[in-house]
């Protein structure tokens, strides 16, 4: 959920600014608490996960370059001879160990199956909260209830293999929250307002931001693997002068440029650049038709069509990781 304060969008004709006053502290954010303690659970386990997973798969890598440096460095003395074999066989039997973690925990499974749970159960509750389909407000208070509850354990009955990754402490808030309940009981308008401000446009940019961000990354990734690859070239020609130089760093450099290649490869910056800045453009789009809305069956077909686009991104995000 992005924290920061975002525009406010207001629509032709709808209501005054000042309606607006009792409800601000609503429109910049929707606070965890007022999400269900499925969501909060499934979102801490997912950030626990991919924390974990990133910090091990980048201590394998740092590992290996130490590895590789030190098998490179060329010593004389017998006694800096040992002092090299143990710390190069050091770096690698802790790498090892930690790629066996890494296999063992499945930190990237749960990852991934944390973030499907926390950005589903997100969108089905944008869909409670502005009586969308199927949470309409033609439905009696405990319907309404019922269908939303048993959508809940149907997303969670299809990550069976995540219970034991679930945080038991924010899994005992409520699944239906009085903010919740308070957002549907508003009248069309300001339903759809707040869904503009709060959903739509916090979104935007949020994928604007991200996307902006994946691409500085993409750059900054590619240029240490120009670099380690230019340094790799200049060293292997420094040993065509000096074949007898006790430093040979060819094999460094290359460790290095292959480590950069394979974080590129996990982070995925230029594929997520390009999804989230689609799926900025799109949220633009569908905002732009909120100034049509005035029944609740359009409110319906307008949030159907912006979560649609919201679950598309992150449909792609877990294929992505399912098929790297």
């Amino acid at each position: 959920m992005r924290t920061v304060p975002i525009p406010l969008v207001f629509l032709p004709g709808t209501f005054s600014v000042w309606d607006w006053l009792e409800m601000v502290d609503s429109i910049q954010i929707l606070p965890e608490e007022d999400l269900p303690a499925l969501h909060n659970a499934a979102n801490a386990a997912s950030l626990r996960a991919g924390k974990s997973y990133l910090f091990l798969f980048g201590s394998v890598l740092i590992l290996t370059m130490i590895g590789a440096f030190l098998s490179a460095v060329s010593v004389t003395t017998s006694e800096n001879k040992s002092l090299k074999a143990l710390l190069t066989g050091i770096a690698f039997f802790v790498g090892f160990i930690l790629t066996s973690t890494l296999r063992a925990k499945k930190h990237e499974r749960e990852w991934y199956g944390g973030r499907a749970i926390a950005e589903s159960v997100k969108t089905l509750t944008w869909r409670f909260m502005c009586r969308a389909e199927p949470y309409s407000g033609e439905l009696a208070p405990k319907a309404v209830d019922e269908a939303f509850l048993s959508s809940l354990n149907d997303i969670l009955s299809q990550r069976k293999s995540l219970f034991a990754a679930l945080n038991g402490e924010l899994g005992n808030g409520p699944q239906i929250t009085n903010r919740m309940r308070e957002v549907r009981s508003w009248d069309t308008e300001h339903r759809r307002e707040f869904y503009v401000n709060a959903r739509i446009e916090n979104q935007r940019g949020w994928y604007s931001d991200k996307a902006k961000a994946n691409r500085r990354k993409e750059d900054i990734w590619f240029a240490v693997i120009m670099i380690a690859q230019v340094g790799a070239a200049v060293s292997a020609l420094l040993l065509v002068y000096s074949p007898d130089s006790r430093l040979n760093l060819t094999g460094s450099f290359s460790m290095i440029a292959t480590a950069a290649l394979a974080w590129l490869q996990v982070k995925r910056h230029q594929e997520l650049a390009q999804s989230y800045n689609v799926t900025a453009q799109e949220l633009g789009l569908i905002a732009a038709k909120a100034g049509h809305i005035a029944k609740d069956d359009q409110l319906s077909a307008f949030v159907a069509d912006a979560e649609n686009a919201i679950s598309r991104e992150h449909t792609l995000w877990i294929a992505r990781r399912d098929n790297p």
